[in-house]
């Protein structure tokens, strides 16, 4: 995982990191990488996905990212097409009300998938995520 800020502040946070085609070194066709620890108390309000870069590389036919936990990795945002050309309008908003658990800190993870050849196939490709959410 490239750059990260998590800002706090009156009870709520602000996530924002990327995700790079470099993080997902698998010879596999899906992959879950640790994206980011949130603080106990912490619930998901909202995730906007982006990519400014499209994954492809090789025979990649299709790249699609996801936000969740590892036995949920769907739970957060459901799969974002990232194969597809980046544009100023291509872009994944996710609602949620959401967290894990209140007596500890709890991680997110991305995960991915591909069609067509194995994800250590990619040869460029950049995901952004901006994390909203509420500290009870």
């Amino acid at each position: 995982m490239s750059h990260s800020v998590l800002n706090i502040a009156n009870n709520r946070f602000t996530l924002n990191f990327s995700v790079l085609y470099t993080d997902f070194t698998a010879a596999a066709t899906s992959e879950q990488i640790f994206a980011h620890r949130l603080p106990r108390r912490s619930f998901v309000r909202e995730i906007r996905t982006r990519h400014r870069t499209a994954f492809a590389g090789g025979a990649i036919s299709a790249y699609d990212i996801a936000l969740g936990t590892v036995a949920l990795p769907e739970k957060y945002t459901s799969r974002f097409d990232v194969f597809q050309a980046a544009g100023f309008t291509t872009y994944q908003l996710s609602l949620a009300f959401e967290g894990e658990t209140l007596d500890t800190p709890w991680s997110l993870y991305a995960k991915a998938w591909s069609v067509g050849a194995n994800l250590d196939q990619a040869a460029a490709g950049a995901c952004y995520f901006v994390v909203e959410g509420t500290i009870i």
